[in-house]
């Protein structure tokens, strides 16, 4: 499946799809916001957790870049 076929899903059979089938890589945990990271065939996707509410509120997904910057430790070396 590529990504574009993803995106393409419902929202349902998105987390469906990652819950099945995803490898977990890691969490990005602030203090508003919690995202699970999974990989996916050859693209990642991020599930937004509310807290709050009890439930997933967003399903984003996308291949390398930025959006993978939030999981590299921040290592103060000076």
């Amino acid at each position: 499946m590529t990504l574009d076929e993803f995106e393409g899903l419902s929202y349902d059979d998105k987390l469906f799809l990652v819950i099945d089938n995803g490898k977990y890589v890691d969490n990005y945990i602030a203090s508003d916001v919690r995202i699970n990271c999974y990989s996916l065939f050859n693209f990642f996707v991020e599930l937004e957790y509310d807290p709050v509410k009890n439930i997933i509120v967003n399903v984003k997904c996308f291949n390398s870049g930025e959006e993978l910057d939030k999981y590299i430790p921040k290592n103060n070396f000076f």
